[in-house]
């Protein structure tokens, strides 16, 4: 008797599965990094006082940024980070701010898919 995954009773249909879920699971192509480099940002007042506008990688690329999505601190150690996720509109970018050795460092990267 076939259940309702398409299967027999016990079993389940892998294909069924993974034709239900399409969409879900798909990620971007994603790279992690250590990159440390040079940024330009804003700083204020306010619920964000900083705000990321461009920054420079190793290879002398400049990305401007165009959207900021998340942002938020967290703990490495003892030390305070910024986190931020960013675009440029052609990909999608992690930074994070050490608000203790005031350094920037880039740790992924990932194609930029609109939904």
């Amino acid at each position: 008797m076939l259940n309702e995954t398409g299967g027999i009773d016990g079993q389940y249909n892998e294909e069924r599965f993974l034709n239900q879920t399409k969409g879900i699971f798909d990620m971007d192509d994603e790279l992690l990094l250590n990159e440390q480099i040079k940024m330009v940002a804003v700083f204020g007042e306010g619920l964000n006082p900083c705000r990321p506008v461009k920054f420079r990688r190793a290879n002398c690329r400049e990305v401007v940024i165009t959207e900021i999505g998340l942002r938020h601190p967290c703990l490495k150690g003892k030390r305070m980070m910024h986190v931020f996720d960013v675009t440029d509109g052609q990909a999608d970018y992690r930074i994070e701010f050490d608000a203790e050795r005031l350094t920037w460092t880039l740790t992924r990267e990932a194609d930029h898919q609109d939904a």
